[in-house]
């Protein structure tokens, strides 16, 4: 992110990126009883055409024409009148493999995350940041997919548990997720565990950059150059 910002305006000097980590709660640590049953692909979002909903319902038609043992749960408000009409589509194809929660908060916002094995995020939106729902995924144990959009490609490519792929190749690269976590038995767990972990690493650093970026505010008493 600070690479792109001197791309872009030009300017050197001591720039100090803090990741958004710090504002996600700690994970709390599954119970023994508490594992995922069906595997289940998630989206939570404000569902746009912007942020992915047709994609998102593309993947799941596809995991059920093809036989794949797999549910989507779709949660969020929904806007727009052609995706809430194509939501009610796949809701009457697909039947008892496609969900729609609609807005999440608390306790049922916590059940949809707890019920997620991979967080599907297909956005079309360029200006990505560090956004806060990937984050919230991998706190409570989600695998993620996403695309490549923004800053999600340098901020969580190397996590070992985010797959960030091009917008071409999204449809197909997610059901080769998908495939292969279902193929191969204890993945999705491994998957959980390295999700958390990369969690808590990011927010580690997310709180330490802020502790710098607030010593670095107290040192500053002459120009803006010398902070």
């Amino acid at each position: 992110m600070a690479s792109r910002y001197r791309d872009i305006y030009g300017q050197a000097g001591r720039d100090l990126v803090v990741g958004n980590a710090w504002s996600i709660a700690a994970p709390v640590e599954p119970r023994p009883d508490q594992a995922r049953g069906r595997f289940t692909i998630g989206l939570l979002s404000n569902l746009t055409a912007e942020k992915g909903v047709f994609e998102f319902i593309k993947v799941a038609r596809r995991c059920h024409a093809a036989g794949l043992p797999v549910r989507a749960i779709l949660a969020g408000p929904c806007p727009q009148a052609d995706c809430a009409a194509a939501i009610e589509r796949a809701g009457v194809e697909l039947g008892d493999s496609f969900e729609y929660w609609g807005p999440v908060f608390g306790a049922r916002k916590q059940a949809f995350f707890d019920a997620t094995t991979l967080f599907v995020f297909p956005t079309n939106y360029e200006h990505e940041a560090q956004p806060l729902v990937l984050l919230e995924a991998l706190s409570f144990g989600c695998g993620v997919v996403s695309k490549a959009k923004g800053c999600i490609g340098e901020d969580f490519a190397n996590t070992g548990c985010v797959t960030v792929l091009s917008s071409s190749y999204f449809i197909e690269g997610t059901l080769e997720r998908i495939s292969t976590l279902l193929r191969s038995p204890g993945a999705a767990a491994q998957v959980a565990a390295d999700a958390r972990r990369a969690f808590v690493r990011l927010k580690n650093d997310a709180e330490l950059q802020l502790a710098h970026l607030f010593d670095r505010m107290g040192a500053c008493t002459g120009t803006a150059t010398e902070c």
